[in-house]
């Protein structure tokens, strides 16, 4: 498995690891919002900082986005921080932040992983 989803005690940190796919993107997604947990969270911090390779489609994030604003109907209090160096990780995470809009989730993208806690906190 290329990622690990810790849970901590207002959310999760979720941490890739040097490769990443498309499903494996999903599948993680999918671990949390089934979680008996996901309902009681306010963030999600997707660390992407060793992603060295990725096989992740624009279709991949579309599927993600879908799963998310679904997602808003059990808990509609999650902050999600997306954090990278990876221009084309950069670039993905634009277009989910694009098609998340409208949603109440609030995403931003980092450079690095304590920005992005201070601003889950």
């Amino acid at each position: 498995m290329s990622y690990e989803n810790i849970w901590e005690k207002n959310g999760v940190y979720r941490k890739y690891n040097s490769g990443i796919n498309g499903k494996e993107l999903i599948q993680a997604a999918e671990d949390v919002l089934g979680h008996e947990l996901f309902d009681s969270i306010s963030y999600v911090i997707n660390d992407l900082l060793t992603v060295t390779e990725h096989d992740v489609k624009a279709s991949d994030i579309f599927t993600l986005s879908e799963m998310d604003r679904a997602a808003v109907q059990i808990n509609p209090n999650v902050k999600i921080a997306i954090v990278t160096t990876t221009l084309t990780v950069q670039l993905l995470a634009s277009l989910y932040d694009d098609l998340m809009s409208h949603s109440p989730y609030p995403i931003k993208i980092f450079e690095n992983l304590h920005e992005a806690r201070s601003w889950v906190s």
